[in-house]
């Protein structure tokens, strides 16, 4: 979920204030020299804050990375496809790296590898 949170920011600065792109990357995402695995648990943390910054920041990462490996179309379509499949449900993580990679004939493997430690 921190995942389709921040992008979905990004998204709408880069709609409605492109000028604050960069702005957005550092007050968000950089300040915090976000690193691990997005799938850690708070137990993984020594405190809540420096739990929520990871994991946050890395989502970011995550989902600008997918995106670019995706191509921008197809990751819209990801994104549409997605939300229409489990808007009323639950959605696993395998069910989204599912979605993902049937939007896409690039192999998500080995991004998916450097940001989570399981799948």
């Amino acid at each position: 979920d921190e995942g389709l949170a921040m992008i979905s920011e990004l998204l709408f600065y880069e709609r409605y204030y492109p000028d604050l792109l960069d702005w957005w990357w550092q007050f968000r995402v950089t300040r915090w020299e976000p690193g691990g695995p997005v799938d850690a648990t708070i137990y993984d943390y020594s405190t809540s804050e420096s739990f929520v910054h990871n994991m946050y920041g890395q989502a970011a990462y995550f989902m600008a990375d997918l995106r670019d490996w995706m191509g921008d179309a197809a990751f819209r379509q990801f994104l549409q496809t997605y939300y229409r499949q489990y808007r009323d449900g639950f959605a696993t993580g395998a069910d989204f790296f599912a979605a993902a990679q049937a939007e896409t004939a690039v192999d998500l493997t080995p991004l998916i590898a450097q940001y989570f430690q399981q799948e």
